[in-house]
Formats: structure tokens, C-alpha cells, sequence
């Protein structure tokens, strides 16, 4: 297997990447970057991993990733398994042909939400696929022939963008590619939560800083 260079993100690596306006100050090639995605909020054991029904109206992972195609990474490039369809087959299958669709120098994104557990004899770390049952054996993960070093040039420390809470701002909507009047309500992990002047709280929406622009004051 060739090796790739496999960043474990949350949050804040990917929406880093999405709004920083200079992607070429990090070196970020949209289009020779892979994503492998899993999200998993519900389980079939519901008796051993409890699911998260609160988190489900609106994904996180399904914006953020929708984010990402928008920034330009091409949609036959992101692979994205969602609850029953991450079974432990679904998931090493798909994997191990993703990792053979990257050329030498891609950027490949791995991604995981969802439970998880450690052996406390082995120090071995286990994701909890959708069908993950009561063995280790039935779940997934990485053995120590995935453990390396590696060169300072291949680390980095992600750069969040961050506007304060209650920051006037005007936002791009996509649709009309219209910039409104907003003000920031909160941010977390690169997003910004925004509410638009003139308008309810339900048009209150979390978008990316490359959408946002800072008015004078």
C-alpha cells in the first residue's frame, strides 16, 4: 500500500482550509485533495452505543462537507458514509479504494464522528462503524503499521479565522450573490454564526469567513 499523507481532522482543519482567502499561503490545492468522511449518529447496537437524535435535524458533517465541495474540491473526489450505510464492510472497502485513487502528493482529508473506543490493555483505538457489535474484532481501526515520523515540512499548525461576537459584517448569499448586512452572533472552528438585519432568527445561519466581510466602523 503506498503510503499518503492522512490528516485526522476536526472542525477547524476543514474549515480552516474552506475560509482562509489565501489558500496558497498553505499550500491547499482544492483539486488535488481527497476526502474520506464518516458520520455516524445513530447505531444499530442502540444497546451499546447511544445514538444522537439532537444532532440530526442539521449535520454538521453535511454542511461542512458540502462546504468543501463548494471550495472547489471536485464532488467525485469525496467519499461520505452516514449512519447504516458505514457498516465495517462498507467502510474498509471504500477506503481501500480511495487510497488507490491518490497520486503521489495528493492531500488526502480523513474524517470520523461518531463513538469510539480503546483497548486498555493494548492502548489500541477502535471507531464505532454502524454495526459495530460487542467484540473489538467488529470494529475499525488502524493497527501500528500506520504509525510513522515524519518531517517538519509535513506538519502545520491549523490558522483559524475568527470575527468576534458581535461584529457588524455583510454576508455573500449564494443564490443571488448578494453581500447583506449581519452581525456576528458566535463563531467555532473557522464558521461564523450570523444574523441578518431585518430578518428572523430562522434565516440565521452559520457560513464560512471567505463569505464574510468585515464593515468599518
Amino acid at each position: 500500500m503506498r503510503r499518503h499523507r492522512l490528516m485526522a481532522v476536526a472542525f477547524a482543519t476543514l474549515a480552516t482550509m474552506i475560509g482562509l482567502p489565501g489558500r496558497a499561503e498553505i499550500g491547499w490545492e482544492p483539486s488535488r485533495t481527497w476526502v474520506f468522511a464518516v458520520g455516524i449518529l445513530e447505531w444499530e447496537h442502540g444497546d451499546i452505543y447511544s445514538s444522537f437524535p439532537d444532532a440530526m435535524p442539521n449535520r454538521a458533517d453535511r454542511r461542512l462537507f458540502a462546504a468543501i465541495t463548494s471550495a472547489g474540491v471536485p464532488d467525485h473526489q469525496v467519499v461520505f458514509l452516514k449512519d447504516e450505510k458505514a457498516t465495517l464492510a462498507a467502510i474498509r472497502r471504500a477506503f481501500e479504494s480511495q487510497l488507490d485513487r491518490t497520486k503521489e502528493g495528493d492531500l488526502l482529508i480523513f474524517y470520523f464522528a461518531g463513538h469510539g473506543s480503546r483497548d486498555r490493555e493494548t492502548r489500541a483505538t477502535y471507531f464505532a462503524n454502524y454495526d459495530a457489535g460487542s467484540t473489538y474484532a467488529s470494529h475499525w481501526h488502524f493497527d501500528a503499521a500506520w504509525d510513522e515520523w515524519v518531517s517538519p515540512d509535513r506538519v502545520r499548525t491549523p490558522r483559524v479565522p475568527h470575527v468576534p461576537k458581535g461584529t457588524r459584517v455583510e454576508v455573500l448569499w449564494p443564490q443571488d450573490k448578494t453581500w447583506y448586512p449581519a452581525t456576528v452572533m458566535a463563531s467555532q472552528f473557522g464558521l461564523h454564526k450570523v444574523h441578518y438585519d431585518g430578518y428572523s432568527h430562522e434565516w440565521d445561519d452559520w457560513v464560512a469567513f471567505k463569505s464574510i466581510k468585515v464593515l468599518d466602523e
